[in-house]
Formats: structure tokens, C-alpha cells, sequence
């Protein structure tokens, strides 16, 4: 993990998993990593190191996404202020329903959670 300081705030980057499918992943590992041990007789712990050693080459391929120190992504793509407005309005749309069951406010806030619904997915 490399850190660094940007404008006061500690930035880390770190792999994302989720970034990378597991066929790649898999594609990835059969074609450059060599599952076999050294030897046919090594202890537990020469197995567990050497294990580790061929994980950390697949996360060669898995790309770096900055995190603030409490782990959490920044640059979210889903935190944006419009989806955040799309968001208030529907919650704010069923609240509404539910205070008032009629057809027009059910109408409203379907309408409104297909709209936020869309644009988050």
C-alpha cells in the first residue's frame, strides 16, 4: 500500500478485488504462476510462505484505487450530488406515500425510485 499526503488528508492505494473478474483472475494465475511447490518435503510453513509469495504475483493484475485512512474508496462513482438529490427525492416521495396512500403519490414515488433506479444502475 503506497500512502501519501494529499492537501492534509492521507490517501492509500490499495488493490481492488472487485475491479478484476474472477476469470481473469483465474486466466491469469493458471498462465504465470507455477502451482507447484519447491519440494515434495516442506513443512507447513515453508508451504504457507511460498503460497503467499504466488499470491501476491496475481495481484499484478489487479489495479489500485485510492482509499482514505478509514478505508473508505474515494471518488465514488455512485456519490455524486445528483444521485444523492435522485436519492432524497424518492425517499422523500414514499415517505410521502406512506403518510398518504393514494394512487397520485404511489404513482410519484414509483416514478421517482424507476428514475433513481436507473441512473445508480
Amino acid at each position: 500500500a503506497v500512502v501519501s499526503t494529499q492537501s492534509g488528508q492521507t490517501v492509500v492505494k490499495k488493490p481492488s478485488w472487485s475491479k478484476v473478474s474472477a476469470n481473469d483472475i483465474l486466466n491469469y494465475s493458471l498462465k504465470n504462476v507455477d502451482w507447484n511447490y519447491s519440494c515434495e518435503e516442506i513443512d507447513s510453513d515453508m508451504m504457507y510462505n511460498e503460497l503467499l509469495e504466488k499470491l501476491g504475483h496475481i495481484t499484478d493484475i489487479v489495479p489500485l484505487s485510492r482509499f482514505d485512512s478509514n478505508n473508505r474508496p474515494l471518488n465514488l462513482p455512485w456519490s455524486n450530488s445528483r444521485l444523492k438529490r435522485m436519492r432524497k427525492n424518492k425517499d422523500l416521495a414514499w415517505n410521502n406515500f406512506s403518510q398518504s396512500p393514494t394512487r397520485e403519490n404511489y404513482s410519484y414515488a414509483f416514478m421517482k425510485d424507476k428514475l433513481y433506479s436507473d441512473e445508480e444502475f
